[in-house]
């Protein structure tokens, strides 16, 4: 029997509180990627998008999880909740080539605190694809996920307390992301997607998986002619 509800609703009320806190709070640590990606030459540099958790996304997530934690029990303090939800400030690094995910780590390492690797589901986005096991049947979501601190000389004014300076940072390929993008807005309708449109999305992660490979590839080639460039 999961917890009383009463305890998700007073702290998502809470959180609408302090939302703009962890919005902001995903602004610094993008503008610190960029800034430590600009400073160590990353080549090319990443996209890097953040955002504070939506109350809606929240509640959702929050009710879903509800109904596993504490072998069934749901959540019996807020403070639970807390500790349990890592990305109620999120960042995501898109790569145009995967193979700069280890460059991006060395980023990541630099311009925060506290860096930890997550070991994570095959399949996880900010609006938390709880149908991952549905969606896993066509292909996962290869995403690194890591947790950061934010230096404190880079909070500025911010005031947030420190077990709250937490920030989830997701690096993904660009094509490994819009695989995901796709495969999230099919489970948006009322309708469940069709046997065909499974397969279809099935052969267009065999397609995305190849690319990815190739890309890997020629960003090897490129390395290997741009060393051979200076070296001459």
């Amino acid at each position: 029997m999961a917890a009383p509800k009463s305890v998700i609703r007073a702290f998502v009320s809470q959180y609408e509180v302090e939302q703009s806190k962890y919005a902001r709070l995903a602004h610094i640590a993008t503008e610190a990627v960029k800034k430590k990606a600009r400073k160590l030459e990353i080549d090319p540099q990443p996209l890097c998008t953040g955002r504070g958790k939506s109350p809606e996304s929240l509640r959702r997530k929050l009710s879903q999880r509800n109904q596993r934690i504490n072998h069934g029990q749901g959540y019996a303090e807020e403070s639970e909740i807390r500790r349990d939800i890592s990305d109620l400030a999120g960042i995501r690094v898109l790569l145009y080539f995967p193979d700069q995910a280890d460059e991006v780590e060395n980023v990541l390492r630099k311009a925060f605190d506290d860096v930890q690797f997550k070991p994570s589901k095959a399949m996880k986005t900010f609006e938390e694809l709880d149908n991952a096991a549905e969606c896993s049947k066509a292909g996962p979501y290869r995403a690194r996920i890591y947790l950061v601190k934010v230096k404190k000389n880079d909070l500025d004014d911010l005031s947030i307390p420190n077990e709250c300076n937490r920030v989830e940072v997701q690096v993904v390929s660009l094509l490994s992301h819009a695989w995901a993008e796709v495969e999230h807005r099919r489970y948006k309708g009322v309708i469940a997607p069709t046997a065909e449109e499974n397969q279809v999305l099935s052969r267009l992660n065999e397609v995305m998986r190849q690319g990815e490979d190739l890309l890997t590839q020629l960003h090897s080639l490129y390395n290997a002619r741009n060393e051979a460039s200076r070296c001459s």
